[in-house]
């Protein structure tokens, strides 16, 4: 058998190498299955908010109240009892606790500055604060303050402040004792990154100094204290005890993360069903979510990583066949003696075996080596430092799969020629089918192939086939273009030798007599389908990476302002403008859900510059449909308003009072309503009316209203003349100029208008205000959406909700795909229309400004000018880091394998084509010597024997670039394209046509050239000698 092998050490090593690579494609499956998911684990635990890492459990005691009647109060449970409560299953997954104690504070009565707060004390909290001044409180009563509490509220070391405990509102007994506190130091807001924010991570310690959520109480920021404050624990009525359990990044691996996230879970739940006679605990952990990501993440890897193998995996064993149908056919001369020697079948068939079932096997401890350093360079490629390659049983399961497919290869092939007759073993050329028709394996391929296609398609196919079957798809076609090789060459050959071009035809007909042609034409369209196919999964993942994260953020750089007005943010932009860069305000108004409507206000020009639109072109054309009215505003310059008003039949017999207002938007961008008195009933004279207005720096009068009490019905003339102010006249404009209002019931309408008058008519059936709008004030706000309008829409017309959080009439003039850091049903209005409402923003309205570029430089020009108007940068996203997120996934590494098994691709095809050249050069070599004899030259056969290769590459390649293609465009809506679903459906699928185009280009340049060097060397050897040797 060594003999054997020696022989044909070559041949040998090919044979093994290409069941190193079978076996190379099973194990690398899942080393780098269990790579992604420790990368993920480590990944997600890294991406996570340092809050979100730990378990965080509260106690707060039960004071008696109106709710629990009089009775013991129920302390809150001390530090120790809290981490008790933890199960050991889940305590061993987490590092020390960290604990703290905290009350809610309020001023006495009297205090001349009443504010609202935490007092706190965390364990090891002085190492981690910044101090501004002063020193970290050390006895009992000294506090650290923020530097925003001492400049909002004149605090500084040695300050003393008075404060009592707060109490819940249904408590009973009400007396809170008065504490004495006394600034030890003033410490500055951690900084994001670093030791100091991991340690206060799930600590909001400032943040609220001066603010007043609900309008009557002003906050100040957590007060920082020593342990002996709450001793002893009587002082404060209501504290509570909370202890941080930071998760053991080191030790937590998948499998611990997957089996801490359920326990996890259900240890929080029984928390929520602790009973009412003891005292309160909350728990709160990100950890469960995190594990459900990771979760996913697995499930995605188990998706896509076999589906770029289980094809590459599958062209080996095509390769292997090949190579050893080659050494078998080598090999007929002896296996004829076998037979005639009297083996038999199965002698014949155990005298192959002895000699390639040892090669195939050599192989696999090969392919094992090979998929560990595979696995290996691409952990060191593309996933996080750090992350282990592990051999775990499903590797040693993957190597026994890999061992009894090749092992099977060498018996069906060994038992095939095994069965053949003596005298067809003995032919030099074997007998080859000629006609149309596919043979009995190849039909059966074929319609299997076509079945797990079909299920597949209709989606009845799901699971490990369903991963097979884009290169099923690939093999059936290779099959079916292998088999219409012969007959198409064949005749091909005879019509140009017909018409006297004898190398061309010569080429064709010895083509279709080779024995190995099918199996090089099958070789090369499976190889060509699965390289085009793995490079628009390639493609088509970045692309929409890339869209996913515009979308997200949409502009290369956000930042997100606190404070101030859109006119403020604006004038400090501008101030802040660097050459070179660009930079916008744009209002963001966040929904409740990702199912409601957000709205952006934007800048349009500037807008189209910065956010990032999937066509450009297409959002120019939308935005430039957002146009007001072309109406000029009506200017009010002065400090009084004066009117004269008369009426004309006007709620005749009514009671109740009917009143006037001018509706003004101010020079600061805020509506104001001035009061013009009570309208007379019935008939009256004219009469003027005078109001102050804050209007020197100007103002806009955009209507008059009417307000009355509801159900006082009544109808009539109103007429305003003389309107002025102390600067000069007003012109009210032409009747056109206003906006009729109808609603049920109500109608206010503009009868007559000239310079310096304006007639109203009015019927109203009960309602409490009208208004008659000036038509430079946007009636239906003229918006580009996204999605769907909210219910209650009328087709465009729809409620959508303004700047100030109140909903107003919209109306849809175009439609976009999506729109940049938007929900799926948005829209986008001008903020310029807007603001002609009111620049008041609501509680939902987020204050922003985009840039065009990533400029650090610039971000920092806009965040001191922004803090020298009172305002402040409180977060910045970026493109590159929404990005570099979601590269950072399983979904995304999986795909990147696509990369390495593209290449793998195009060696195994090459290396198919030079076995294909190595089995068949003797007998290529020999019919080209006897052409040689009968007159042609050496360029004509070098022609020939290009002819016997290049027309294979080609039609090989273009076909299995159809098939990739196909079986691409079914197996994508398969694959995890994204980490998770994207809030908008942006995913596009369409084929990435320059990078197909361009692979397709150069898998034909490539394989052509090896077909190039197979072709020149053959011709090269077609000597004399060959003619001898083939006696």
């Amino acid at each position: 058998m060594l003999k054997a092998i020696w022989y044909r050490p070559a041949q040998a090593c090919v044979i093994a190498l290409l069941s190193g690579l079978v076996t190379a494609c099973a194990v690398m499956t899942p080393l780098y299955q269990r790579a992604l998911d420790q990368a993920s684990t480590r990944v997600e635990l890294d991406h996570a908010s340092q809050g979100a890492t730990q378990l965080q459990l509260t106690s707060t005691g039960i004071l008696p109240s109106y709710y629990t009647g009089p009775g013991n109060a129920i302390p809150a449970l001390t530090a120790g009892q809290l981490a008790a409560l933890v199960p050991p299953s889940v305590r061993r997954s987490f590092e020390a606790p960290i604990d703290s104690l905290s009350v809610d504070l309020t001023m006495p009565a009297g205090a001349s500055q009443p504010s609202n707060g935490p007092l706190a004390w965390r364990e090891g909290s002085c190492p981690h604060l910044d101090l501004a001044s002063g020193r970290c409180p050390a006895a009992a009563d000294e506090i650290t303050v923020s530097t925003a509490d001492a400049r909002n509220f004149g605090l500084s070391v040695g300050t003393r402040v008075s404060v009592v405990g707060s109490l819940p509102r249904d408590v009973l007994d009400r007396r809170s004792p008065v504490v004495t506190l006394t600034v030890a130091g003033v410490y500055r807001a951690p900084s994001s990154g670093g030791a100091a924010a991991r340690y206060w991570a799930g600590w909001n310690l400032a943040g609220y100094s001066g603010t007043n959520p609900d309008r009557s109480v002003v906050l100040h920021d957590t007060w920082l204290t020593s342990h002996a404050t709450f001793e002893p624990s009587t002082r404060w009525r209501n504290s509570t005890t909370r202890i941080d359990l930071p998760v053991d990044r080191a030790h937590t691996h998948v499998d611990d993360l997957l089996r801490l996230g359920p326990a996890l879970s259900a240890f929080l739940k029984e928390q929520q069903r602790r009973p009412v006679t003891s005292a309160i605990v909350l728990g709160r952990s990100g950890l469960p979510d995190i594990a459900d990501t990771v979760r996913a993440s697995r499930h995605q890897s188990r998706v896509t990583i076999p589906a770029l193998m289980v094809p590459l995996g599958l062209l080996g064993l095509v390769v292997l066949w090949m190579a050893l149908g080659a050494a078998v056919e080598q090999r007929r001369p002896e296996v004829a003696l076998a037979r005639l020697r009297g083996q038999g079948v199965r002698g014949a068939r155990a005298h192959l075996l002895r000699e390639l079932v040892p090669i195939v096997l050599a192989g696999v401890p090969v392919g094992v080596a090979a998929a560990y350093a595979l696995a290996w360079s691409a952990r060191r490629a593309l996933l996080p430092d750090g992350v282990p390659i592990e051999l775990r049983p499903p590797v040693w399961i993957a190597v026994a799969l890999a061992i009894l497919a090749v092992v099977s290869a060498a018996v069906l092939v060994s038992a095939g020629i095994s069965r053949e007759p003596i005298a067809a073993l003995l032919r030099r050329v074997p007998v080859r089918r000629t006609g149309w028709g596919l043979g009995t394996l190849d039909a059966v391929v074929v319609t299997v192939a076509a079945s797990i296609l079909g299920a597949f398609v209709t989606g009845r196919l799901t699971g490990p086939v369903a991963l097979s079957a884009p290169a099923v798809l690939a093999l059936a076609v290779g099959l079916v273009l292998a088999r219409l090789l012969v007959p198409v060459a064949t005749r091909l050959g005879r019509r140009l030798l017909g018409r006297g071009r004898a190398v061309p035809g010569v080429a064709l007909l010895q083509l279709a007599r080779r024995p190995g042609s099918r199996a090089t034409v099958a070789l090369l369209t499976v190889s060509a389908a699965i390289l085009v196919f793995t490079a628009d999964v390639v493609a088509v993942g970045d692309r929409n990476r890339g869209l996913a994260a515009a979308q997200e953020v949409g502009a290369p750089m956000v930042a997100t302002v606190a404070g101030g007005t859109v006119r403020a943010a604006r004038a400090a932009v501008a101030s802040a403008h660097r050459p070179g860069t660009d930079a916008t305000v744009v209002v963001l108004q966040h929904p409740l859900s990702d199912q409601d409507q957000s709205s952006l206000y934007v800048d349009r020009k500037a807008f189209l510059r910065v956010a990032t639109f999937p066509d450009r072109g297409a959002a120019r054309r939308a935005l430039g449909r957002l146009d007001g009215t072309t109406i000029a505003p009506i200017r009010v310059v002065g400090t009084r308003l004066s009117v004269d008003v008369a009426t004309d039949g006007f709620y005749e017999g009514s009671r109740r009072e009917v009143r006037l207002a001018a509706q003004l938007l101010g020079h600061d961008g805020t509506p104001v309503s001035v009061p013009l008195g009570a309208l007379a009933s019935g008939t009256s004279a004219a009469t003027t009316r005078e109001a102050s207005v804050d209007c020197a720096d100007g103002c806009v009068l955009t209507g008059w209203q009417l307000l009355t009490d509801p159900g006082n019905s009544g109808s009539g003339r109103v007429t305003l003349g003389s309107a002025r102010t102390d600067a000069g006249p007003i012109d009210l404009g032409a009747r056109g100029d206003w906006t009729p209002s109808r609603t049920e019931g109500a109608r206010i309408d503009a009868l007559d208008a000239g310079p310096g008058s304006l007639t109203l008519f009015v019927t109203n059936a009960g309602s409490s205000t009208l208004v008659l709008a000036h038509r430079w004030l946007p009636a239906r706000l003229p918006t580009v959406v996204s999605g769907t309008l909210p219910p209650g829409s009328d087709g465009s017309r729809f409620d959508g909700v303004g700047l100030d959080g109140v909903e107003r009439p919209m109306a849809a003039v175009t439609r976009l795909p999506w729109l940049p850091a938007a929900t799926a049903n948005a829209t986008l209005a001008d903020l310029d229309l807007t603001l002609r409402s009111g620049m008041a923003l609501g509680d939902e309205a987020e204050l922003q400004v985009w840039f065009d570029d990533e400029d650090s430089k610039a971000l920092s020009a806009v965040r001191t000018a922004l803090e020298g108007a009172g305002m402040r940068v409180t977060k910045v996203s970026r493109l590159s880091a929404a990005r570099e997120r979601l590269d950072d996934s399983a979904a995304t590494w999986s795909m990147q394998l696509g990369v390495l098994v593209a290449i793998a691709c195009v060696l195994v095809a090459a290396l198919g084509l030079a076995i294909a050249g190595a089995a068949s050069w003797r007998s290529r070599a020999r019919d080209l010597a006897i052409l040689r004899l009968n007159g042609l030259t050496d360029r004509a056969l070098r022609g020939i024997s290009l002819g016997e290769q290049i027309p294979v590459v080609l039609v090989s390649v273009l076909t299995g670039t159809a098939a990739g293609l196909v079986a691409a465009q079914y197996a994508l809506p398969t694959l995890p394209i994204l980490p998770t679903k994207p809030v908008v459906d942006l995913v596009d699928l369409a084929p990435s046509w320059a990078a197909l185009v361009l692979v397709a280009v150069v898998t034909a340049l490539a394989l052509g050239t090896v077909g190039v060097v197979v072709a020149g060397l053959i011709a090269r050897r077609a000597t004399l000698e060959h003619v001898g040797g083939a006696a």
